[in-house]
């Protein structure tokens, strides 16, 4: 699911440098004056800042994935104080072993539970990933672009004026 998202936010970024470098080409034209950087500057403006708080957001939450998974799972077993960390690691372990259909030999069935809550937790983690990487690059175009308007409008005001 990384590589896809990966994907798509360098098909984002990069449809996000050709808007805005077209938008400042298109402005150029219509006004007859040239600005003082080039166009290719504002589309890269779009590129990273549609595409860096995506790729941060997108770093820190693989990171940081397995460790709330594995949180949540074992929240029911931490309460046992006779289990210490080695033998949760080890359930946790098995309850992804299953929760992957790698698990050799007989299935503890008091697992079965466990595994299927991994299964149905990392698919919300997928989907929230995606969300709110999705929502943040959105925001974050809002943003720049009205970055790029702002200095176009002071462009056009101070130098048309002159």
């Amino acid at each position: 699911m990384n590589i896809t998202i990966l994907s798509l936010i360098a098909v984002f970024s990069l449809s996000c440098y050709f808007f805005g470098k077209s938008k400042v080409l298109k402005q150029t034209k219509l006004s007859g004056k040239k600005f003082h950087s080039l166009p290719e500057y504002y589309g890269y403006y779009l590129a990273a800042w549609c595409g860096l708080p995506a790729l941060i957001i997108l770093f820190f939450w693989s990171f940081s994935e397995l460790y709330i998974l594995k949180v949540f799972i074992l929240s029911d077993f931490r309460s046992d104080p006779s289990i210490d960390e080695n033998k949760l690691n080890l359930i946790f372990s098995e309850i992804k072993s299953i929760a992957e259909k790698k698990f050799s030999g007989a299935i503890p069935q008091n697992l079965l539970p466990y595994s299927e809550k991994l299964i149905s937790l990392n698919k919300i983690l997928e989907l929230s990933k995606l969300a709110v990487i999705f929502s943040v690059t959105l925001f974050s175009l809002a943003f720049a672009y009205s970055q790029i308007l702002q200095l176009l409008e002071l462009y056009f005001h101070y130098y048309l004026k002159v």
